[in-house]
Order: C-alpha cells, then structure tokens, then sequence
C-alpha cells in the first residue's frame, strides 16, 4: 500500500482541498485582511479626541465654501502675504463644506474619520485595480497589503491633510480601474 492510497492520507487530502476551496472561493482572506487594514486605518480616529496631522487650508476652504458656494473664491485668506490662490480641484472641498455646514457634522469629527474611511475605499479600488491587472486575487490582495502598510501611505493619506488627499488617490485608482 503507498502512502498516497492510504486512507488518512486521502482524507487529509479531502480535507485540505475543501478547506482551500472554501477559503478561495467567498472572499474571507479579503474580508479577513481588509478589517485588519481597515482597523489600523480607522484607530487614531476611535481612539483620539483631535485628527494626526494638518488639515487648516482645507477646513478654511471648506468653511469658505459653506458661507458662499458659488462661485468658487478667488483666494484663501490668512496664507501667506494676503492669502494665496483657490487652487485646489473643489471637489473635495465640497464635499467636506457638505458635511461641516448643512449635515452639522464637527470639524474635527470629519477630520477624524474622513481621511480613514477614504482610505479605506481606496484599498478596495486599489484591490480591484490589482485583481484586473493581474488576473489573480491572491496577487492583488498582497499588492494591497504592501500599498496600505506603507508608512507613506498613512501619514499623506490617513492623517487630516488627507481628507483632500485621499479623496484625490481614491478618484486617480477608480479612474486607472475603469479605463482597463
């Protein structure tokens, strides 16, 4: 009797095989690595009263916005000698007007969570982005894994400053995910 024929063995391997098919079929490995990455992204805002990082410009844009929308200001006061040029695609700006003036939200509640929840959208278009190009899902949730452990990615991106930011990475990744 070889080892392969041998009943436990086959078992095993029975076993195994459903287990692998189990585990590949739904989506748990993703679910399972997106509320691990989601949580790290997600902590600094459950866990403190103030967003990390820098956000001034943005919120004065915003609050701008939320006292005349329209049109668009020529320039942001209190920067620099006289203020500096609205620059900044509004988009972000908008919606972060929406949010602080007629949906009551605090300022420092969506600096807070706003940058962490766009982060965490971006890590499913960059999944998906991933899973297009190469054609595999376990490819494109290691790709993932690498992009959001990233340091860099954290402090441009999940901190306050990214609340225009991440905003901006996550319409770049859904734009590179929809013109494949």
């Amino acid at each position: 009797m070889t080892q392969e024929s041998h009943p436990t063995t086959r078992a095993l391997t029975r076993t195994t095989e459903r287990l692998v098919s189990r585990l590949s079929s739904p989506p748990w490995l993703e679910i399972s690595v997106f509320l691990v990455l989601g949580s790290m992204y997600l902590y600094n805002a459950s866990r403190f009263q103030y967003p990390p990082g820098y956000a001034g410009l943005y919120t004065l844009m915003a609050e701008m916005l939320t006292q005349k929308p329209f049109p668009l200001p020529m320039e942001v006061p209190y920067y620099g000698p006289g203020g500096i040029p609205f620059a900044y695609p509004p988009l972000a700006a908008y919606i972060e007007a929406f949010f602080i003036g007629p949906a009551k939200v605090p300022v420092f509640t969506y600096l807070r969570w706003e940058p962490g929840i766009a982060c965490v959208l971006v890590m499913l278009a960059v999944y998906l982005l991933g899973r297009e190009l190469s054609g595999d899902r376990l490819k494109a949730l290691v790709g993932t894994v690498i992009v959001f452990s990233a340091e860099i990615i954290y402090s441009y991106h999940g901190t306050a400053s990214g609340s225009v930011r991440g905003l901006a990475l996550l319409w770049a990744v859904l734009t590179a995910y929809v013109a494949l």
